[in-house]
């Protein structure tokens, strides 16, 4: 992976405009743009000579044509730190992404794109709001992790 400027702007401003990241956040960490995906590792982070290693941060985003995919693992990371284009869902509206169906919720973002989809408080991913409806941007693969029985309760 090659490094492309320290801390990239571009990636910077996109989550502070779209999840209101403070940009403070990112003084403890890298940036690493390879190809269209960007990385985060933690600034100074220590690695035993010996090692052999591919790569030492996350997948944090995909660079699209307009602008980035935001990861839902990277969404999780941030957690409490996204302020803007958050969805709480309810209990059926989160069944119904589990089942990546498309869903209207009352619970509108501020603007057409990119959402942290968030249940009980806690984000579980990314979403895509439309303007008129919700689709999930969860994996099937991610989707089956969460027990479903918990929902019930």
């Amino acid at each position: 992976m090659k490094k492309m400027n320290e801390r990239p702007q571009n990636f910077i401003d996109f989550c502070q405009r779209r999840f209101g990241v403070d940009e403070k956040l990112w003084e403890s960490y890298s940036i690493i743009v390879s190809n269209r995906s960007v990385y985060i590792e933690a600034v100074g982070l220590a690695v035993a000579p010996d090692w052999q290693t591919i790569g030492r941060g996350f997948r944090a985003a995909r660079r699209t044509s307009r602008s980035f995919k935001p990861g839902n693992r990277f969404l999780q990371w941030l957690d409490d730190k996204i302020t803007k284009n958050k969805i709480e869902l309810s209990t059926s509206e989160f069944e119904s992404v589990l089942e990546r169906k498309k869903i209207v919720t009352g619970d509108k973002p501020h603007s057409r794109g990119y959402v942290a989809l968030f249940y009980k408080k806690i984000v579980v991913g990314c979403g895509f709001w439309s303007g008129e409806d919700l689709r999930t941007q969860i994996s099937k693969g991610v989707s089956r992790e969460f027990p479903r029985q918990e929902l019930k309760t």
